[in-house]
């Protein structure tokens, strides 16, 4: 927890106790992003991705709370019951819009 807290604190340079995606960016080369990537097992091209998983709030800014818990929630490998219930609700929702897409089909040609 204190790398995470260190590493936020490094990164969030105006004090605002906010970290912007333009902050995160421009630090890209500092050793503390690249050991952050190295321990979540990320590369550089995965930053963006990064910082809008952390971004739960949609606010284009992370606080303290939301950086140090999604890096916690990130460490460390993907259990297999993690993959499959992502994989469970993906099926779910595709199934979801297959039959939205037929309601909204009929609907239209009804309509003509």
């Amino acid at each position: 927890i204190d790398l995470f807290a260190n590493v936020f604190n490094k990164l969030s340079e105006d004090g605002s106790s906010k970290l912007t995606w333009d902050e995160f960016q421009s630090h890209l080369t500092d050793d503390s992003v690249q050991a952050l990537l190295a321990l979540l097992e990320l590369n550089d091209s995965d930053l963006w991705v990064l910082f809008h998983l952390l971004d739960d709030k949609k606010s284009a800014a992370l606080d303290a709370e939301q950086f140090i818990s999604g890096c916690m929630r990130l460490k460390g490998p993907a259990r297999s019951i993690d993959l499959a219930q992502v994989s469970r609700k993906q099926n779910r929702l595709a199934e979801q819009l297959v039959h939205f897409m037929r309601f909204v089909t009929r609907e239209i040609t009804e309509m003509r």
